[in-house]
């Protein structure tokens, strides 16, 4: 990847808040551009694998439809999901799927998973690393879960949790990155910018 330049300007590949959010703890500006691409994980590559080329997919997405350029163009994307027993827990498809999902965490171990794509919309090139946290999870009443889902809060979150909101308090233990759980391992990604000469 080229070296850096006055004339950077970066991307991040999300419509989440949050990630947005913790983006800008890198105090540089940057634009937001949604991905276009389905969120499907490929099942003929291992999982880490998988979550990387869909991370992939999502930045190449947004190179692809971007102006002509007029500067230098690093996309950021990131993919995110909760996996229990080697079993891929996604964002949940209704409220009882939430429930089901939250039932299920409760008193377990789960490992939270981003994969992030870093590409240099200049020469193609782009650099994919996967960040692992994991939670251990308190038990929680089939009350706690009815009234978590009724706020809206899981629905659109990978496991139907968001740690950083009123599922906090269901979390027992936290072993590693704490923002990868939120969905952005920005501590990761930083080096990962300065190695590549952008930051």
């Amino acid at each position: 990847m080229s070296r850096k330049t006055h004339s950077i300007h970066f991307i991040l590949a999300s419509s989440s808040p949050r990630r947005e959010a913790l983006f800008a703890e890198l105090k540089v500006p940057f634009q937001i551009t949604a991905p276009t691409v389905e969120e499907v994980i490929r099942t003929d590559l291992t999982l880490i694998k998988a979550l990387e080329f869909l991370a992939y997919q999502k930045a190449k997405s947004v190179a692809d439809n971007l102006p002509t350029m007029t500067h230098h163009k690093i996309i950021i994307s990131a993919d995110t999901i909760v996996t229990l027993n080697q079993e891929i827990l996604g964002k949940p498809q209704s409220q009882q799927h939430a429930i089901d999902m939250l039932s299920a965490l409760g008193g377990n171990d789960c490992d939270v998973i981003t994969a992030y794509c870093i590409l240099d919309q200049l020469t193609g090139e782009f650099r994919c690393n996967s960040v692992i946290t994991q939670l251990k999870f308190k038990q929680i009443s089939a009350d706690e879960i009815k009234a978590y889902v009724a706020t809206g809060d899981p629905m659109d979150k990978a496991g139907a949790f968001g740690i950083q909101g009123h599922a906090q308090k269901f979390i027992e233990k936290i072993d590693g990155d704490y923002d990868n759980v939120v969905g952005l391992p920005i501590s990761d990604i930083k080096k990962t910018l300065e190695s590549l000469g952008f930051l």
